[in-house]
């Protein structure tokens, strides 16, 4: 099983198209007094939580990125708001009688944070749930009860016979959940119990452990912490994955993450000590961008693989450096990132690599129109990147000769006429 990247990232629903019938409210009349009573937090999450359940508030189209991203952050904090009895109400017009709804899932994470006891007492007597279903909604729990209690948490999941419990595919995501939370409160005691894990939980809570290191944290600690655990090559001895053409070790991952962390803070040293520590594979150590290749992976973890993590401070330091951002290696793996989440000072940092016609082949390809897959390992193509609009905008900032200027303007209408041709998401009220 490969190696997968981290970052939060982003969130993949599954809907089922099942007509929930309508909130049954059997509420005698208000009183005036009543009725000017305002409605707490909690109350209020409840209310909007219930239009989406009952479906008379419909998720937007998955084609809608937009209205998307407003509909999680919504739910999100909605989610965050409920009251215990609020969460609990919620959870029994999804289950009685049982209809699912892909948000039940995050309400069994905010039961576990609330009161994980009464929720696991919830699942264990209900004897109408499905095996399948059970095991899902225990993970749930605690992946909610790790993100205030991660040492409780992680005890309980050690212990737990798994394999008759839980599913394998949730292990990562408790991981992930309890390390990332357990970083801020104890590291010490984090960074201990991480090492006595292996395999998937290993790399999912490794990524959630050195991209949750608060600033505060003492990185040169941290940089030892790890340089230790590198010298035990059974905690970095997994498959390697394969990243527009280099193939990058679970170590060289792993301390890029780290280093990500610590550059928010310290760049210069983050970047020194990324590129001191190293035990990389004979294919790496011989190629001659080694050192470019590592540096756009390090740029790219720190600016965010698919959602931000810390974009400006990762363009100020490459503004400063712009030596590195002349190599091709560099440009390819680190230019994504940076154009899919400032896309304009992108286009400026490409107007400073030194090759005139290399500019516009790099423009061209971050507008042209995307690829869905390429290549042997299925790795995106850093096509349709950046929005037409943007690149026309900042088009005559570019020395361009007439070649290079076409080059550019016949990828900005191939964007077009494919994204003309993409049926138009639904309209939505979120």
């Amino acid at each position: 099983m490969g190696i997968g990247l981290v970052i939060v990232a982003w969130a993949v629903f599954q809907f089922l198209d099942h007509d929930a019938p309508a909130l049954v409210t059997d509420q005698p009349e208000m009183t005036t007094e009543q009725k000017d009573t305002p409605l707490s937090e909690s109350q209020i999450a409840r209310k909007n939580l219930e239009e989406v359940l009952s479906r008379k508030r419909k998720e937007p189209d998955s084609q809608n990125f937009e209205a998307r991203t407003r509909y999680w952050n919504l739910t999100q904090k909605w989610l965050a708001d409920l009251s215990l009895s609020d969460c609990i109400g919620l959870i029994e017009f999804c289950e009685t009688p049982r209809r699912y709804h892909h948000l039940l899932d995050r309400l069994y994470k905010r039961y576990g944070e609330l009161d994980h006891k009464s929720a696991f007492d919830r699942i264990d007597k209900d004897n109408t749930r499905d095996a399948s279903s059970k095991s899902a909604q225990i993970s749930y729990v605690i992946i909610g009860w790790g993100r205030v209690q991660p040492a409780e948490a992680w005890a309980y999941f050690t212990d737990l016979d798994k394999e008759k419990v839980l599913r394998e595919n949730t292990y990562r995501d408790i991981a992930s959940e309890i390390f990332g939370s357990w970083v801020k409160l104890d590291p010490d005691q984090a960074h201990q119990h991480l090492l006595k894990t292996e395999g998937d939980c290993f790399y999912a809570g490794s990524a959630a452990y050195y991209y949750g290191l608060p600033q505060t944290a003492d990185f040169r600690k941290e940089a030892s912490k790890m340089e230790d655990a590198i010298k035990n090559q059974r905690y970095f001895s997994g498959p390697t994955m394969n990243h527009f053409g280099v193939k990058w070790s679970a170590q060289v991952i792993v301390s890029s993450q780290f280093a990500s962390s610590w550059a928010s803070v310290d760049a210069d040293a983050a970047i020194a000590w990324l590129l001191k520590v190293s035990t990389d594979s004979e294919e790496m150590k011989a190629h001659a961008e080694w050192r470019a290749y590592r540096l756009g992976f390090l740029v790219a973890s720190w600016v965010g693989i698919h959602i931000p993590y810390d974009p400006d401070p990762a363009i100020r330091w490459l503004s400063a450096n712009l030596d590195i951002l002349q190599s091709d290696e560099f440009q390819k793996i680190a230019l994504p990132s940076l154009a899919k989440h400032r896309p304009k000072e992108t286009m400026e940092l490409i107007r400073k690599i030194e090759s005139i016609d290399q500019q516009a082949y790099r423009v061209a390809q971050l507008v042209s129109s995307p690829v869905p897959f390429t290549g042997k390992y299925g790795i995106y193509d850093i096509a349709g990147v950046v929005e037409p609009d943007i690149v026309e905008s900042v088009l005559d900032t570019f020395s361009f000769d007439v070649d290079q200027r076409k080059r550019v303007i016949n990828a900005i209408r191939e964007r077009r006429a494919y994204e003309a041709k993409q049926p138009a998401p639904p309209p939505s009220d979120w």
